[in-house]
């Protein structure tokens, strides 16, 4: 991940702080990495504008092999959004509203969404069995050349977001050895 010099913010070490309301851009690498930060808490990564950040394989959020809790963040105009890879686990909430909603927004970049080599990420989720509201939800993905990709045994559920449209294009939604819902 190159976790070194041209990164926005690293988490690592076995902590679990909450990275909140941070303006990251122009970053030559990734904005936020979470790279093998087991033990502690989940990390909360909320309510950060992360912007134009990698010139072209670098990614506004990234988790690799841990776990994170994201929402209300804003990537755009970065090669990918937010990406779960190698055992990594991301679910979308939003610590202070009643109806855990996850107002992430994520635009303008080759790629929103990924999980990928048994990763899991839940952007949205139903509630039990009566689908009263949406779990992690209410995230805004659009603009983008893929909005979702599930990878290599990766496992990607986002249902109650908006697309960009009521009908959102099949052809920018993909899965190769995955699952994507």
């Amino acid at each position: 991940q190159n976790c070194g010099a041209g990164n926005g913010i690293v988490i690592q070490g076995g902590s679990s702080p909450s990275i909140q309301y941070n303006t990251i851009t122009n970053n030559y690498f990734h904005g936020i990495v979470v790279p093998y930060n087991s033990g502690g808490n989940m990390p909360l990564i909320h309510g950060n504008t992360i912007t134009y950040n990698g010139p072209t394989n670098y990614v506004g959020i990234i988790v690799d092999n841990c776990p994170v809790e994201v929402s209300s963040n804003t990537v755009h105009h970065s090669a990918g959004g937010i990406y779960s890879v190698n055992y990594g686990y991301i679910r979308s909430t939003d610590f202070a509203s009643y109806y855990d909603q996850g107002n992430n927004i994520v635009t303008n970049t080759n790629l929103a969404l990924l999980a990928d080599g048994n990763s899991y990420m839940y952007m949205g989720t139903t509630a039990g069995s009566e689908v009263i509201y949406f779990y992690g939800a209410c995230n805004h993905i659009y603009n983008n050349g893929y909005n979702a990709v599930s990878n290599y045994g990766g496992y990607l559920i986002a249902q109650g977001n908006w697309w960009g449209s009521a009908s959102p294009d099949p052809a920018k939604f993909s899965t190769y050895q995955g699952t994507l819902d």
